[in-house]
């Protein structure tokens, strides 16, 4: 039996000319296999308190851990008003983001160019 090797987690950020930041995440978000994951995460998310484009379709795959990390830093976005959108992951990802209450706590949208367009004035 082979194995396949799962896609390392990769966070990016950039910019819209509005100032609104896109943080994407691509590959497999396991805390347990990459114990600094769930730090370098916190620590991009910190880094700024813009409105936020968060593009979640490259992920593969994501535990709890990093999905209560995730939701902590942006629960922390909000209480300073700022606008958070998030782009749905494949179906199967996504229905660990419904578990959790992120379907209700946060807008979500099936694509990055309808988070551009659809979103609040800040966020184009």
């Amino acid at each position: 039996m082979q194995v396949t090797a799962q896609p390392l987690p990769s966070v990016a950020v950039d910019e819209t000319p509005s100032g609104t930041e896109i943080l994407t995440l691509d590959g497999c978000f396991d805390a347990d296999g990459d114990p600094h994951l769930v730090e370098r995460l916190a620590e991009v998310l910190a880094s700024s308190d813009a409105d936020l484009i968060v593009d979640l379709r490259g992920v593969a795959s994501v535990d709890a851990e990093t999905l209560r990390a995730l939701r902590q830093e942006l629960r922390g976005r909000q209480q300073f008003s700022r606008e958070i959108v998030l782009v749905r992951p494949n179906e199967r990802v996504w229905w660990m983001f419904e578990v959790v209450g992120y379907d209700r706590a946060f807008t979500s949208v099936s694509c990055l160019q309808e988070a551009l367009v659809g979103a609040t004035p800040g966020l184009r």
